[in-house]
C-alpha cells in the first residue's frame, strides 16, 4: 500500500509540474507574448522599490519609543543620549546593507565568510556594548512603570522579533537567569 501511495504522489506531482509549465508557455505557443510573464520585469519592479533602510525609519522609531516610554523634562539628557547612539547605529546598518548589496553575487571562500563573520560579531559585540553604555543611565531613572513598558516594548531584544532577548527566553528561566 505505501508503494501505490508513493506511486500516487509521484505522478500527482508530475502532472502538476506538467500543467503549471504548460499554463506558464501557452501564451508563447499561441503567439500572445503580451500575456507571458516578464520574470525579470517583475524582479527589476522588486529592486525598484526596496525597503526603506534603517537611517531613513530612525526618527519615526524613535518618536514612537519616546512616545511609549512617556519619557519625562528630566529623562530628556539621557534620552538623548541614547536617540544619538541609535542613529548612529542605524547609519551604521545602512552601510552594511550597502556592502550586501555590492557582494550579494560575489561567491566567497570558506576563510572569506568565517572573516566577515569575524568582523560582524566584533561589530555587533562594540553596537551592543554601546547601546547598553547608553541605556543604562536612562533605565535607572526611570519610573517602575516606564520600566515595566520598556521592558514589554524590547521583549525581542533590539534585533526585532527572534532575537537574543526573547520574552520566552526570560520567562522559563526566570528573569535574568543565565541559559543552562
Amino acid at each position: 500500500m505505501t508503494k501505490r501511495f508513493t506511486a500516487r504522489i509521484v505522478a500527482a506531482v508530475a502532472f502538476l509540474t506538467a500543467l503549471i509549465g504548460s499554463l506558464a508557455l501557452f501564451p508563447l505557443i499561441v503567439g500572445q507574448e503580451a500575456l507571458a510573464t516578464d520574470f525579470d520585469q517583475i524582479a527589476s519592479g522588486l529592486r525598484a522599490h526596496p525597503a526603506p533602510l534603517p537611517s531613513e525609519r530612525i526618527e519615526a522609531r524613535l518618536a514612537f519609543i519616546r512616545t511609549a516610554l512617556k519619557i519625562t523634562e528630566a529623562q530628556t539628557k539621557p534620552w538623548d543620549t541614547l536617540a544619538d547612539v541609535m542613529r548612529k547605529q542605524a547609519k551604521d546598518r545602512d552601510a552594511e546593507i550597502a556592502a550586501m548589496h555590492t557582494y550579494r553575487d560575489t561567491r566567497f571562500t570558506l576563510i572569506d565568510r568565517l572573516e566577515h563573520s569575524r568582523k560582524t560579531l566584533s561589530a555587533q559585540a562594540t553596537s551592543l556594548s554601546e547601546m547598553l553604555a547608553a541605556l543604562q543611565p536612562l533605565y535607572l531613572v526611570f519610573s517602575d512603570e516606564q520600566k515595566q513598558i520598556a521592558d514589554d516594548l524590547f521583549d525581542h531584544g533590539f534585533g526585532g522579533p527572534g532575537g537574543m532577548h526573547r520574552k520566552a527566553d526570560w520567562n522559563e528561566r526566570g528573569r535574568g537567569q543565565p541559559a543552562p
